[in-house]
C-alpha cells in the first residue's frame, strides 16, 4: 500500500511519489472534462467510471412506503423499504423464512402502524425474531421499528413496541 512519500504508479509508465505535483498532475490530466455533468459519476479518461459518487446533502433520496391495508407478509421487494400499515383493526407484518424469501443477511425492512390497528410481528415457520424484553407488537398509531436479518432464519426486531 502506498503512502506519504512511498513510491506507486498511477498511470502506465508514470512513477512518482504520493503527495508530489507530479502524480497530482497525472490524476487531474485523467479527468474526462466532457462528462463532468454526469449525474452520479466520476468519469476519467476514456470515460470508464472510477467512483460512483456519495450522496451530498443536497441529494434528496427519499424512502420508498409500501403501504399495506392488511395483514401482510414480507417480501424480497421491501428490502430496505418502508412498510407502512394502515390498518383499522389488529394485523399481523409475517417474516416469511429464508427458503420463501431469501433477504440477503443485514437487509433492514423499517415498519410503521399507520392505522389505528395494533400491527404485531410474527415469525414464519422456523423464523426467530428477537426483541428486547421479547415485544412484537407496535405500541400505538404512528409508531415506527426496524426489523434487521442478522442470520439465515434469525430477525432482530427494535423500535416504538410494546
Amino acid at each position: 500500500m502506498a503512502g506519504p512519500g512511498l513510491p506507486t504508479t498511477l498511470i502506465s509508465g508514470n512513477t512518482g511519489h504520493v503527495g508530489h505535483s507530479n502524480a497530482v498532475h497525472g490524476i487531474v490530466n485523467l479527468i474526462d472534462t466532457a462528462n463532468v455533468a454526469t449525474a452520479g459519476y466520476v468519469p476519467v479518461g476514456n470515460g470508464t467510471v472510477l467512483v460512483t459518487r456519495a450522496l451530498l446533502s443536497t441529494d434528496n433520496p427519499a424512502i420508498v412506503i409500501n403501504t399495506q391495508t392488511a395483514s401482510y407478509t414480507l417480501v424480497l421487494a421491501d428490502a430496505g423499504k418502508l412498510v407502512e400499515m394502515n390498518v383499522a383493526s389488529a394485523n399481523t407484518l409475517t417474516v416469511p423464512p429464508n427458503s420463501s424469501v431469501a433477504f440477503p443477511v443485514g437487509t433492514v425492512v423499517n415498519i410503521r402502524q399507520y392505522g389505528t390497528g395494533t400491527t404485531t410481528v410474527t415469525a414464519g415457520a422456523g423464523v426467530t425474531v428477537r426483541s428486547r424484553g421479547s415485544l412484537i407488537a407496535m405500541s400505538a398509531t404512528y409508531a415506527e421499528a426496524s426489523i434487521s436479518k442478522r442470520a439465515t432464519d434469525e430477525w432482530c426486531l427494535s423500535g416504538d413496541l410494546s
